[in-house]
């Protein structure tokens, strides 16, 4: 089987630690957030077996929820690099 071929699509709530990035008052932080979350960088690590599981491709962000308000970040138009 190729590489390319082992792929689990899945369904996450991503619980942050801090106030930081996706909910940062500061756009240049929010920036820096959402290109790391939404680039090719991303990888899943599993403190359980202790070594990276896999390389995470991020399709959608929604449903992005603070202080009783949710936002959809689908069509993020912040600073994102290729």
């Amino acid at each position: 089987m190729d590489e390319s071929d082992k792929k689990i699509r899945l369904t996450i709530d991503l619980e942050l630690y801090g106030d930081y990035g996706a909910f940062s008052e500061d756009d240049e932080e929010k920036d820096w957030f959402y290109n790391h979350l939404l680039g090719d960088d991303l990888i899943l690590h599993s403190s359980l077996v202790g070594d990276e599981i896999g390389k995470v491709h991020v399709v959608r962000v929604h449903n992005v929820s603070h202080g009783g308000r949710s936002e959809d970040k689908t069509n993020y138009q912040g600073h994102i690099d290729s």
